[in-house]
């Protein structure tokens, strides 16, 4: 057991996975507690209790699968450890949820994560769609559905990146603009302003999901087109949030100084 967790693999990155949801976690907490506010209130800052560990539990599980490991080294000055190929190939089907070397495995790797890709960008619209439909609404499920968004094109953009299945500058682009989303929602919920979802934004997901998911299956120019598309329109819809989030807070200034003045 001690030996497992030393080595690269699944138990370190449980533990790596603990590790970063700790970190997260206490990131949150010291940062309220420095800041001066109350250290376990969430419902008015958008749980970021729950945001914060779900960006760095990945992070952490990845350091302890061992996915920089060689990278670590090379930084560090130490020898790297070189690839034998002992490993490749695939006798059982544990072999398939390790590194592998062999084209074969890895393809076969390449499918199911499209897969899982696909389903998961594909129960996004199952979730909104079914929430629309029978009338239910939370809080926490309305600031997680864009922050799991997120996460999912931010999936895409990595491996798209590392392979070039599609022009950098627009991977770029793309990062810019949900980095810029994050942000400003991040700036709305600081200021008590409840902006809605608009159709630019709702629909803007859609093509920048399927190009991504074209990009990892086939090399084609859809791919291409759909991301183009599906930033315009992302771009479209983070000017309307900005707009609407600074006339909400020009109109809570002017009632409070209207009400200040009636005070008077």
């Amino acid at each position: 057991m001690a030996a497992a967790i030393r080595q690269p693999g699944w138990y370190r990155g449980a533990i790596g996975a603990l590790l970063g949801a700790a970190f997260g976690f206490g990131l949150v907490v010291a940062l309220r507690a420095i800041s001066g506010l109350d250290v376990f209130q969430t419902e008015q800052t958008g749980y970021p209790h729950v945001i914060v560990p779900l960006i760095t539990t990945p992070f952490g599980f990845l350091f302890g699968f061992g996915a920089f490991d060689y990278w670590f080294r090379w930084a560090a000055g130490k020898p790297t450890i070189p690839e034998d190929h002992s490993g490749h190939g695939a006798t059982k089907w544990q072999d398939y949820f390790r590194f592998n070397t062999d084209h074969k495995v890895i393809g076969t790797q390449y499918v199911v994560t499209t897969l899982f890709f696909f389903l998961i960008a594909g129960g996004d619209y199952v979730d909104g769609f079914l929430a629309r439909v029978t009338g239910q609404y939370s809080r926490l499920g309305a600031l997680m559905d864009p922050v799991i968004d997120r996460l999912t094109i931010l999936s895409g953009i990595v491996v798209c990146w590392h392979f070039e299945l599609l022009p950098r500058w627009l991977l770029a682009l793309l990062l810019i603009r949900e980095l810029a989303t994050l942000l400003l929602a991040r700036w709305g919920l600081s200021h008590g302003v409840d902006i809605e979802v608009n159709w630019f934004g709702r629909v803007a997901v859609f093509p920048v999901m399927i190009s991504l998911l074209l990009a990892l299956l086939v090399d084609t120019w859809i791919a291409t087109a759909l991301l183009i598309l599906g930033i315009a329109l992302g771009v479209i819809a983070t000017y309307l949030y900005a707009r609407v989030g600074r006339d909400q807070i020009q109109a809570g200034q002017t009632s409070a100084a209207a009400e200040e003045s009636a005070q008077q």
